[in-house]
């Protein structure tokens, strides 16, 4: 990863238009003009290889007699995934230069989807090959099946049986087991309370500048969610203009979690991190006004609680707080093109009305089999300085903007003491 940097892209090129990779963005000039295409981790092309070793084991098992046979078409589907995918991303491509919209939301889906035709027939066109390299002796002499009825060999007959078999008891006591145990592997969604843009323009000593930034629908098809906030905050200390570039993002009613952190999605556009591996730094935020409330806990921790004078009505709020210690997980990055700049970007998640900064604890607190809904946020922070920028002053920048955010934010996340405690049916 920290080896990123701008390099030429050949897939367009061998077609005429010059193109330039930063990251996972494809910048292509065609006529004066630049047409950026975000080629995502969801277009990295392992769904597709996923399919093909799929459709190669199934294909190799039925149609080939021979072992050799039946792996050479399985190993196949390395080299044609990547074919039809670099295939793939030059039409995206072409199609980009014509309109935006084609790269993205559903027509992007059903350009991924129409390639996937020759990509199967290709795969037949590989299985014809191999299974004509052997010449077979001809079979003894049997009674042909009457006509209309279909035979298989024995040997195929008794892996479908034992296949269906097989899930058919796998499915029966694996629904059984998730009934008994009060198991939800499938969670419901929980909506927020308010729409993250009622987070204040004003927190503190922290103004917003300008206006809320908005993602195209490529970006919202990136980012996996629809519910999310970006501004960009300025404090004025000593002369000196801090700015903070806030980013907060809401997922719910999903089976998993893939989070979008700057780890990735900054490396994604170019830039490089200059350590190895992200620090987890402690944020120590004034507790004075918390208190805890002893009627209501998370696994025997009791939900600190702060009062919130609503912005309009003037009436004292009580917040839950989320359970845990908060900490930062920081990345300094630096450009290729700018390295006098340095780029700090932390974050940190609450998911389910508890608190953490890595992204591999997601799936223990939001997607635990005992909860019926789920849900985790993402707050992340970026500041921009010179050389002399330090981490230290990066995390007291934050720590300063999170004190007076954090009961805001928490009035628009779901209160997980009451979901928790509303009984279930």
């Amino acid at each position: 990863r920290s080896e990123t940097r701008t390099q030429r892209a050949p897939k367009l090129l061998l077609i005429g238009f010059d193109v330039e990779r930063t990251g996972n963005v494809l910048e292509i000039f065609f006529r004066g003009q630049v047409y950026p295409l975000n080629i995502a981790e969801a277009c990295s092309g392992m769904r597709m290889l996923m399919a093909f070793f799929a459709l190669g084991t199934i294909m190799a098992v039925v149609g080939l007699r021979h072992p050799w046979q039946q792996i050479a078409l399985v190993v196949m589907g390395v080299p044609t995934a990547i074919f039809v995918n670099i295939l793939r991303v030059m039409t995206l491509g072409v199609l980009a230069i014509r309109d935006s919209g084609f790269a993205a939301g559903d027509f992007h889906t059903f350009v991924g989807l129409l390639w996937l035709v020759p990509a199967f027939l290709i795969y037949l066109g590989i299985s014809w090959v191999l299974r004509n390299l052997v010449i077979e002796t001809a079979p003894p002499p049997s009674v042909d099946p009457p006509p209309g009825a279909l035979r298989f060999e024995g040997r195929i007959r008794g892996v479908f049986i034992g296949a269906c078999s097989l899930l058919i008891v796998g499915s029966t006591l694996l629904q059984a087991g998730v009934t008994k145990l009060n198991l939800h592997l499938q969670k419901e969604p929980v909506h927020l309370r308010h729409a993250l843009t009622d987070i204040p323009a004003t927190l503190g000593p922290w103004r917003l500048v300008g206006e809320d930034f908005t993602l195209d629908v490529a970006g919202v098809e990136a980012l996996g969610t629809p519910f999310y906030l970006n501004r960009l905050y300025a404090r004025a200390e000593s002369g000196f203009v801090h700015r903070i570039q806030v980013h907060v993002a809401y997922y719910t009613g999903q089976i998993d979690a893939i989070p979008h952190v700057p780890d990735r999605c900054m490396v994604a556009s170019g830039f490089t991190p200059r350590t190895p591996e992200p620090a987890n730094l402690p944020l120590t935020l004034h507790q004075e006004r918390w208190t805890l409330d002893p009627s209501n806990d998370l696994k025997g921790v009791p939900y600190p609680v702060v009062t919130l004078v609503h912005p309009v009505t003037r009436e004292q709020i009580a917040i839950h707080l989320p359970v845990g210690d908060f900490a930062l997980r920081t990345t300094e990055f630096v450009h290729p093109s700018r390295t006098e700049q340095r780029v700090y970007a932390g974050f940190f998640f609450i998911a389910n009305g508890q608190t953490t900064p890595l992204p591999g604890r997601i799936r223990l607190l939001a997607y635990d089999a005992r909860d019926r809904f789920s849900y985790y946020c993402k707050v992340q922070f970026t500041m921009v300085g010179g050389e002399d920028i330090e981490r230290a002053h990066f995390v007291e920048q934050v720590e300063s903007l999170l004190e007076p955010m954090l009961p805001h934010l928490m009035r628009c996340l779901p209160d997980w003491s009451e979901i928790t405690s509303e009984p279930t049916t």
